[in-house]
Formats: C-alpha cells, sequence, structure tokens
C-alpha cells in the first residue's frame, strides 16, 4: 500500500512561505526605501534635482536605446536588408 496518495497538498487558500515571501518582503523593503529617497530628494534637494534632470534624461535615453534594440536582429545583414558587399539590382554607381 502506498501512503504519498494520502499525502496533503498545500491549500492555494493558504499563504506562500520560504524563498517566496522572503523575495517580497525583500522587494517591498526596496520599493519603501527608493520611495523615502526620491521624496526626500524632492523636498530637501529641489534645486540640485533641477539641474541634474537634463543629464538624467539623456543617460535615460541612452539606457533605452540600448534594451529597445534587444529585439532588433542587428547581426549579419546591411541596413537594406541585402548581404554585405553586395550591391541592389538597381543600383547603378
Amino acid at each position: 500500500m502506498n501512503h504519498d496518495e494520502h499525502a496533503t497538498a498545500p491549500s492555494k487558500d493558504e499563504p506562500a512561505s520560504g524563498p517566496d515571501r522572503t523575495k517580497l518582503y525583500a522587494w517591498i523593503a526596496v520599493g519603501l526605501a527608493v520611495t523615502w529617497l526620491a521624496f526626500y530628494l524632492v523636498t530637501e534637494h529641489w534645486p540640485h534635482v533641477l539641474v541634474a534632470l537634463p543629464y538624467a534624461g539623456i543617460v535615460l535615453m541612452l539606457v533605452m536605446h540600448l534594451f529597445m534594440h534587444k529585439g532588433h536582429s542587428h547581426g549579419g545583414g546591411s541596413a537594406s536588408g541585402h548581404a554585405q558587399g553586395t550591391k541592389p539590382s538597381g543600383d547603378v554607381r
């Protein structure tokens, strides 16, 4: 007789435990720390925040450019879709 059939499975109504709960608490702590830091910077150092905004925008654009090109296939071909070193058929130069 196999007694594994009678083992109780965790219920879906029970809260998560173990590493999942620890990760959740860690993310909550990080979120609260970032929120507090942003509030502190805006309330106490507003002139410095205003001076840093153009630089933050430039850095944000560069980071977005790097991550947005992740989905493109930029390797191997030229911009026109032809193999490198070949001319398109209609090019008379």
